[in-house]
């Protein structure tokens, strides 16, 4: 993990700067040379000032970082003690403070989202993962307000705990925000039809779809939620074009004409595939 480019580009311009303090005032060759330092006082309190600017850069840019980033792989590797030895290592990584939060707010969102959906997981852990992750995108969010990616991913997350009214804010203002990233308008549809409101879903994927319609994914979508909708016509002709491709039976398409109960599709879909 690198967390920030130019720290080491810092550092070392800083250890120059502190060799010409040090050495500048020395004449060269023959050449007459004036120093610009009063005395040898304040030459050495100016390296004195370098040298602390120099560890504390080394620390708080570098060896803080490289601390965090331990962290993060401890975070994010299996251990014989289980997840919750997970959750301590994010725990230990937050406390630091670094320049990586919004790597690790984004880390705990997706680990905490598989343990939320894992049965055997205890109970206090997913408790504990839950908490975190919301707690640490609200707090990206609050230092950065007008950034999509913090409200998607607590949106998203929100919706994996199964709480579809509180995610609904975070994921309208990241579409207010990024009304084109198509991720943000799939979640957001999905959590319209989970709040029983299929024409908003229909209403936000027909945008998507228009706005990149050669992307065959928001074709498929739009397509099964219209199927979910019985408005199969409207199902027909976006699935048009996928006619004869690999993509026209997709597992998504034949589910929704089976949730449906069109089971003639259904068979004429398996038996595209079986002969294509």
């Amino acid at each position: 993990f690198v967390f920030d480019n130019l720290t080491s580009y810092l550092l070392f311009f800083s250890f120059l700067a502190f060799l010409h303090t040090r050495f500048a005032d020395r004449p060269l060759g023959g050449t007459k040379h004036i120093s610009l330092v009063a005395s040898s006082g304040g030459l050495s309190a100016t390296a004195t000032v370098l040298a602390l600017f120099f560890f504390f850069s080394l620390y708080f840019l570098n060896i803080k970082q490289i601390q965090t980033a331990t962290d993060l792989i401890d975070a994010l590797k299996p251990h014989a003690g289980g997840i919750a030895e997970n959750l301590k290592a994010y725990e230990r990584a937050l406390a630091r403070n670094s320049l990586a939060r919004q790597e690790i707010a984004e880390q705990i969102a997706q680990t905490g989202s598989s343990v939320i959906a894992d049965t055997s997981a205890p109970r206090e852990v997913q408790e504990g993962f839950a908490a975190l992750a919301v707690s640490t995108l609200e707090r990206q969010i609050a230092e950065v307000p007008n950034d999509a990616r913090h409200r998607f991913f607590l949106g998203m997350f929100v919706n994996r705990l199964g709480r579809f009214e509180g995610a609904l804010p975070s994921l309208e203002a990241a579409h207010t925000l990024s009304p084109q990233k198509q991720t943000i308008s799939f979640e957001l549809a999905n959590t319209y039809l989970r709040l029983n409101r299929p024409s908003d879903a229909l209403a936000l994927l027909e945008s998507a779809f228009e706005s990149a319609p050669d992307f065959t994914n928001a074709r498929i979508i739009y397509a099964v939620v219209a199927i979910s909708q019985k408005q199969f016509k409207l199902a027909e002709e976006l699935l048009a074009s996928l006619s004869g491709t690999p993509e026209a039976s997709d597992d998504r398409i034949i589910r929704a004409y089976y949730e449906a109960h069109i089971y003639p599709k259904v068979l004429t879909l398996w038996e595209s595939r079986v002969t294509g």
